[in-house]
Order: C-alpha cells, then sequence, then structure tokens
C-alpha cells in the first residue's frame, strides 16, 4: 500500500507536468499568435493610416483644383468680355479709321475728276 500512495501520487504528479507543459505550450501558442496578429494588425493599420492620408490628400487636390479651376473660369470670362469690349471698341474706331480713309479716298477721287475734268475743258478751251 505504501509503495501505490507514492507511485499514485507520482502518476498524478507526471499527469500534471504534462497538463501544464501542454497548457504552457498553449499559452505560449496564443501568445506567439497574438503576438503576431498584434503585429499584422499594426502593419494593416499603418497602410489604411497611409491609404487615408493619400486620400484626404486627393480630395484637398481636388478642392484645390475645383476651386482653382472655378478662377480660372471666372477669369476666361472676365478675359473674354475684355476682349469682346476692345473688339467693339476697335470695329468703331475702324469704322471711324476706314470711313475717315472712304472719306480722304472720295475727296481725292473727287479731285482727280475735277483735275480732269479742268484739263479737258482747258484743252477744248486752247
Amino acid at each position: 500500500m505504501k509503495k501505490r500512495i507514492p507511485e499514485y501520487y507520482y502518476n498524478k504528479i507526471v499527469t500534471e507536468e504534462e497538463r501544464t507543459r501542454n497548457y504552457l505550450t498553449c499559452v505560449t501558442n496564443k501568445v506567439n499568435d497574438y503576438d503576431t496578429l498584434k503585429i499584422e494588425f499594426e502593419s494593416e493599420k499603418k497602410k489604411f493610416n497611409k491609404k487615408i492620408k493619400v486620400l484626404e490628400r486627393e480630395n484637398r487636390i481636388l478642392k484645390n483644383t475645383i476651386r482653382k479651376k472655378d478662377k480660372d473660369i471666372l477669369k476666361e470670362e472676365r478675359k473674354l468680355d475684355e476682349l469682346n469690349r476692345e473688339i467693339i471698341e476697335g470695329q468703331n474706331d475702324d469704322d471711324m479709321v476706314y470711313s475717315r480713309k472712304m472719306r480722304e479716298k472720295d475727296d481725292e477721287i473727287s479731285r482727280k475728276m475735277q483735275e480732269k475734268m479742268m484739263k479737258f475743258l482747258n484743252f477744248d478751251i486752247n
């Protein structure tokens, strides 16, 4: 009986040691899994944050380009208005210049006609 009791306890101790070893390996595996998951999570978090930053930057760029496009459109419209005004003023000036030139040409033609008539009349008289 005395032998049995120590053997019984010995077997219990051995089984408990095996259990604790198994539990220890299980726990270390879980800790390792947790660590790897944590590392993966951190890397994914960094990637995700980078993507968010890129998207925010693109959003800011788009907003700025839209604002710039609006400003550019307004500038282009102003330039077109100024060009239209200049064209209208230029046409008025051109009309004035053209009418002045036409009057000068008419005067020149009438002067030449008068000279020819005078020559003709002078020729007839002489």
